[in-house]
């Protein structure tokens, strides 16, 4: 009897130990702890001296563009001593004079405002993969990054090795993607000088409260 005691009170102590641990998990992964009003752990978080942050939405800790309060402005990790926002372009100036110009266009979606930007990113032609009429045709690669893109006779493409999908070339100097599989179709501007092709890819991006 003293030994079916002892054995009880050991289930009852291991059931405790149990429920507890089960709570815990529940909390941490449920659907509970997913709604709660706190930010993603990591996010990047906006500062007193910011005017605006966004971040990029596949990774909120990574913030995309920043405007702060005293006139300087941050893109892609690169510093500028001004910014201008226009309707359509927003104009960076560097501490050198240059000026870089970032298409984009708002909207606002669940209720969020989001800003989908344009990053400009040069891809070299490799001339002993893939020719055609089209000045498109061919194998771009942007090795500084291990990102390409590989454009066929017959309008299939190829992303990074490994997204495929059908493209099309439109007169207003843009290109659609229709990717294979789930992600939505794209349109990027493009210009080709020589061997280089210069893409403005669309990036979204949610401004931090």
């Amino acid at each position: 009897m003293k030994h079916k005691k002892i054995a009880f009170a050991w289930i009852g102590i291991l059931m405790i130990v149990v429920f507890s641990m089960s709570g815990c998990k529940s909390e941490s992964n449920g659907k509970s702890a997913a709604n709660t009003a706190t930010p993603t752990p990591g996010a990047a978080v906006k500062t007193d001296d910011m005017a605006e942050q966004w971040v990029y939405i596949h990774d909120r800790t990574v913030p995309a563009m920043i405007f702060y309060k005293d006139g300087t402005a941050s893109f892609d990790g690169v510093k500028y001593k001004s910014y201008e926002v226009l309707e359509n372009t927003v104009r960076f100036t560097s501490e050198s004079g240059d000026v870089v110009s970032i298409r984009y266009f708002d909207e606002t979606k669940n209720g969020e405002n989001r800003r989908t930007v344009y990053r400009i990113t040069d891809y070299k032609l490799k001339p002993s993969k893939l020719t055609g009429d089209s000045p498109v045709i061919g194998y771009w690669d942007c090795p500084e990054k291990n990102w390409s893109y590989q454009f066929t006779a017959n309008g299939t493409f190829l992303e990074d090795g490994v997204l495929p999908g059908y493209y099309y070339v439109n007169d207003d100097g843009t290109i659609r993607l229709r990717y294979d599989g789930q992600l939505p179709e794209t349109v990027f501007y493009y210009s080709i000088h020589d061997d280089v092709m210069t893409v403005e890819y669309p990036w979204v991006t949610a401004m931090t409260p």
